[in-house]
């Protein structure tokens, strides 16, 4: 698991993307050329394989069924990211939050007696940062879920008890 973020201007970090296994990292880059500046911390141990542009693109070039994969990642990044601006441009924080949860939790989800569990550590700050929140606010409203039994935390692992509850904020 890689978390991609970059920095705000305002020197806080904002959590982009949490890439799985797997996963490409800079692919937008490769294939567009368009450079961001993007940082990317390993949340667990990780191989990275290094590979140029040119080689990655002559690759596609020499055997086009290589191309389809790529495709079918890219249109799964685009949808993440779109769906990812809908929540933000129409939802209250409550919602925001409650569609990252079911977006992680299908993203690195494994069923557990109690729920859902999210695979991946989430500090409060990242998720505020993803949901364009405020820490205090993505934590009194983690809080407020928890209380009432939607989820469950423990040492920065989100369990979704009550995914129909999290579903019924954003329909």
């Amino acid at each position: 698991m890689v978390k991609a973020y970059d920095i705000t201007k305002y020197g806080e970090e904002n959590l982009l993307i949490i890439r799985q296994s797997g996963e490409l990292l800079g692919l937008t880059w490769a294939i567009a050329h368009r450079e961001r500046e993007i940082i990317y911390t390993a949340l667990a141990p990780t191989v990275v394989w290094l590979i140029s542009r040119d080689a990655f693109l002559e690759h596609l070039h020499a055997y086009p069924e290589a191309a389809v994969p790529v495709v079918s990642i890219l249109a799964d990044m685009f949808r993440l990211h779109g769906e990812r601006i809908m929540t933000l441009e129409y939802r209250t924080v409550r919602e925001r939050l409650a569609s990252f949860l079911l977006g992680m939790a299908e993203r690195f989800g494994v069923e557990s007696i109690t729920g859902v569990k999210i695979d991946v550590p989430l500090r409060h700050q990242d998720i505020a940062s993803s949901i364009s929140a405020t820490r205090e606010t993505t934590s009194r409203t983690l809080s407020e879920l928890e209380r009432k039994g939607f989820i469950t935390s423990e040492q920065s692992r989100i369990t979704i008890c009550d995914r129909g509850a999290l579903e019924d904020f954003i329909e």
